[in-house]
């Protein structure tokens, strides 16, 4: 099966779920499964996260749409060649930079007739989130719950319930950084809440659940199934062989010469 998710829904889930500053850095692999709803059937993709001290590799068991006709077979990041590698074929592959992603969000915001967001630390972002009393031990992890208010006025009294335990530390290098001109429905994510609770807080997220007050029901969203320590991870952050890097600029000018 293959999900179409918006680049929105993609961004704040990845940070959400996978952002933080280290320093004992965690090596190994993590499995978790992501929810999603297709037509009222609920459907389950299983993500690997592959980790080392220096790059991260996010693959998940089936492919993910992110532009029209374009599909991602796995994230690479890595910290230490300062690149995102975003793979899109056997023999293909995005090798793009933290920089060019923000010029993209900020010429898309200027075609969509916007303006790029000027809270670019994070510093004035006041996002609605608590801690609950609860604790729970999910996967032999301790985890704490944290709650983050629906901010619409349609889902009043709805909320993420994200599970956080604070003994997996991994180096997230750029994504831990502040991120210019994003859009504004992730803006109070990744610079305001992810950088309060999870990038200060070493925090690594279990579970996350959304209770939606308007149905009176809880659907999962992810979850975590394994958590293992192991060298695997170093052949899995690897570009693999026969596979060419091409920038974005040449990538935009074989997607505008198709459209011909």
């Amino acid at each position: 099966m293959k999900n179409r998710i918006s680049l929105s829904f993609i961004l704040t889930l990845a940070f959400v779920m996978f952002s933080q500053v280290a320093s004992a850095q965690f090596q190994g692999q993590i499995k978790m499964n992501v929810y999603g709803n297709s037509d009222g059937d609920i459907e389950v993709n299983e993500v690997n996260m592959y980790v080392t001290a220096n790059r991260i590799f996010l693959k998940g068991e089936d492919k993910v749409s992110f532009a029209d006709g374009m599909e991602s077979g796995g994230l690479l990041i890595r910290n230490d060649s300062k690149d995102f590698i975003l793979l899109m074929s056997d023999k293909e592959a995005l090798q793009i930079t933290k920089s060019e992603i923000e010029g993209l969000f900020d010429m898309a915001s200027m075609v969509g007739g916007g303006k790029a967001n000027a809270k670019m630390d994070g510093k004035d972002v006041k996002p609605s989130y608590r801690y609950s009393n609860k604790t729970r031990t999910i996967n032999g992890f301790k985890s704490a719950e944290m709650i983050v208010e629906d901010s619409s006025e349609k889902k009043k009294g709805s909320y993420l319930s994200i599970w956080l335990t604070p003994n997996i530390d991994i180096n997230w290098g750029m994504l831990s950084e502040p991120w210019k001109n994003l859009p504004e429905e992730v803006e109070t994510t990744v610079n305001g809440m992810s950088r309060e609770t999870i990038f200060n807080g070493k925090n690594f997220p279990t579970l996350i659940e959304y209770y939606d007050s308007e149905k009176d029901e809880t659907i999962k969203i992810m979850e975590v199934t394994s958590i293992k320590e192991s060298n695997v991870a170093k052949a899995m952050v690897q570009i693999p062989a026969g596979v060419n890097l091409v920038g974005i600029s040449e990538l935009m000018w074989k997607m505008m010469m198709n459209d011909n």
